[in-house]
């Protein structure tokens, strides 16, 4: 006796595959330089990740300018250099230390 159900892949849906790398989650601060919006320590300033926008405008970036924040999102390589995708972005602060 054959089985039916033998016959059918045991095969789960990897919907998520075209996101480039685990999610992760950063801290720090939103800042813009030469034009891109960036991450840096709220402490030092020191840069972390170029931002870009994952599901929302780079434009809505301008409204965390100066705020210490939480981007949750995955980290990208290109050949400039590290850019962090942001799906989600929240406030911790509405001010960075070093300022």
């Amino acid at each position: 006796m054959t089985r039916s159900q033998d016959q059918q892949p045991k095969t789960e849906p990897k919907e998520k595959s075209d996101s480039k790398g685990p999610t992760a989650t950063l801290t720090g601060c939103v800042d813009e330089q030469d034009g891109k919006w960036v991450l840096v320590n709220d402490q030092t300033m020191a840069f972390i990740a170029k931002l870009a926008a994952d599901g929302f405008p780079n434009e809505a970036f301008a409204k965390y300018m100066g705020h210490k924040v939480n981007v949750r999102g995955t980290a990208s390589s290109d050949g400039s250099g590290s850019t962090f995708k942001v799906r989600e972005i929240k406030t911790i602060s509405e001010t960075c230390a070093a300022r």
